[in-house]
């Protein structure tokens, strides 16, 4: 669904006609504010190597999300910097045969960030509509989880995580009013995590734990003058995280619309 949804925006947007871009090799800043629909899906893992052996019972909830990017680039490298928040709720617990609603206080919450530096694959553009990079990215963020089960059970879960990864980038200019951008990275994460239960006399635990993550995302740029555009912003997360008393494998999703604004 998500998928149509980008393409039915992107072939809309692209239909009007725009300003075409100057070309210059100076130093170029930009800033993008977005909002969207985000989700968030957690499954309990018995064991973290492959194969996986996971839960098949899915704790998905969906919600909103709000992100700002920074830009600086010259023509053969760029510096970028995400920052964004988002909340889930509307929980349930999906099987392979049903879903359930989980407890109306159910909640996820998050705030993210992300620093991307990448340079052009053997310094210049593979062709005049195809641009291609390869680079790292820093990341880091808290999430806070919150989950009820009855009769009157209520887990309270924090991470602070931070992590580092390898990324693959690729930027085709489809037309003068047109632009859709493809970035793959997949690192790994260091994670403390603290989980309070009601249940727990003793009170909450913490430790350390690590795991993997893998960001998809796919960005269309549609101009609408010569310094503002149109942005349309799917991004995917998939990660696992394994400690002495928690293991999970978890997947975020976001769509998200806003403007772009530079040169």
């Amino acid at each position: 669904m998500c998928r149509r949804l980008v393409i039915g925006v992107v072939a809309v947007l692209a239909a009007h006609p725009a300003a075409a871009q100057p070309q210059s090799d100076a130093l170029s800043r930009s800033w993008t504010a977005i909002a969207g629909t985000a989700t968030f899906s957690s499954r309990d893992v018995a064991r973290f190597g492959p194969p996986a052996d996971a839960s098949p019972i899915a704790w998905e909830g969906i919600g909103e999300t709000f992100a700002f990017r920074y830009e600086r680039t010259r023509p053969a490298r760029l510096h970028r910097y995400d920052v964004g928040f988002s909340t889930t709720g509307r929980f349930t617990y999906d099987s392979p045969v049903r879903s359930i609603a989980a407890d109306a206080s159910d909640s996820a919450r998050w705030i993210d960030g992300r620093y991307e530096y990448r340079r052009r694959i053997l310094g210049r553009k593979l062709s005049d509509r195809i641009d291609a990079g390869i680079g790292v990215q820093a990341l880091g963020d808290i999430l806070a989880i919150s989950r009820h089960l009855a009769p009157s059970i209520e887990s309270d879960e924090r991470e602070g995580r931070v992590g580092v990864a390898g990324i693959l980038a690729v930027r085709v200019h489809v037309s003068r009013r047109l632009a859709i951008e493809g970035v793959w990275a997949n690192g790994l994460r260091l994670a403390r995590i603290s989980i309070r239960q009601s249940a727990n006399a003793d009170g909450s635990i913490a430790q350390w734990g690590g795991g993997w993550s893998t960001d998809t995302s796919v960005r269309a740029d549609v101009p609408i003058t010569p310094r503002a555009s149109i942005v349309v912003d799917y991004l995917r997360t998939g990660e696992g995280t394994a400690s002495h008393f928690h293991t999970y494998a978890a997947q975020t999703n976001r769509l998200a619309f806003g403007i772009r604004y530079g040169r």
